[in-house]
This record gives structure tokens, sequence and C-alpha cells, in this order.
């Protein structure tokens, strides 16, 4: 929609007077041309603005599920809050800000619980070694893997595996 009230709006409606002068005069041919070459790079700032705008328009509550999507879909990868702002369009303070307003965490938080949680699954369905779960989950290495899962776990991966063999066996 082109509205007046903002800059390139008021521009290319404008040109499009403009134009409607000439329309009927044969003499103007070059100056058609240019105005009809204005107010296309009008139209197209003027998609860019409100492209930009509609963005910013965006609820919290939305942002935090694009952002809640994005760490789903890429959890196994090396995600940075960099990775995740640009995937939302804000910037890294917006991104923390907004998700964590509504999820009560920061989105690195809820990745690394997220990823926990996909280790616990593969723990009690599969027999792959820990490395290789803590890999699949998304973790560069074993050791902190092991860590962050003890902090958040209260067990080591081998001793949840144990307790969860044992509970399947009972």
């Amino acid at each position: 929609m082109i509205r007046e009230s903002n800059p390139t709006g008021k521009k290319f409606i404008t040109l499009l007077h403009q134009l409607t002068e000439l329309a009927d005069r044969s003499d103007k041919e070059f100056e058609i041309r240019s105005l009809l070459s204005q107010a296309w790079l009008t139209l197209i700032a003027e998609i860019k603005f409100q492209e930009q705008h509609q963005q910013l328009m965006v609820s919290p509550r939305e942002r935090s599920k694009n952002i809640l999507a994005y760490l789903h879909k890429h959890y196994a990868e090396k995600v940075t809050i960099n990775d995740i702002a640009t995937a939302v369009n804000v910037s890294p303070k917006e991104c923390i800000r907004s998700f964590k307003k509504n999820i009560h965490q920061t989105p690195i938080e809820y990745l690394l619980n997220y990823r926990v949680e996909q280790a616990k699954k593969l723990l009690r369905q599969s027999e792959p070694s820990i490395t290789d779960v803590a890999l699949q989950a998304g973790f560069s290495t074993s050791a902190y893997f092991s860590k962050i899962f003890r902090e958040r776990v209260g067990q080591t991966p081998r001793e949840y595996r144990r307790s969860k063999a044992e509970t399947v066996s009972d």
C-alpha cells in the first residue's frame, strides 16, 4: 500500500501525478521515460521501507515463536546469538530481550536445555556412544556435553542411560 504519510510514498504519488499530466503529450517522451524510471526506483525504495517496517511490527510473542522454530531446526549445528538474530531480522540484543521476556531464559540457555532433552531421547532410545550422542545433539565435545548434562539432569549421560535401562528392565 502506498501512503502519502511517508516520504517515498509521497514522492511516488507526486511522480504519478506528473506522469498523468504528460501522458497525452507526444513531445515529452524523454521526460516521461525519466519520470517512469524515477517512479520505479521510488517504488522499489517504498517496498524495501515497508518490508523493514513489517519486521518491526512482528509481535514479541511471534518473534519468540520464530526463534524457537529456528532453534528446533538448527539445534544440532553450531548456533550463535548472531545467527539467531539474523534469522529473525533483529539485533542480537533485541533477540535476547524479547525471547527472555516471553520464554524466561535466553535463546542460548534454551538451546542448551533443548539439546539436553534431545540427548536424553537418544540415550533412552539407542546405543550410540556418549560422544556420538553429544555430537548428534549439537555439542562440540563429549566433555562439554557431560558437564552441561550433569548440571541440568543431575547425572552423567552414562548414569542416565543406566538408570533408564534399569527402569525398562524392571
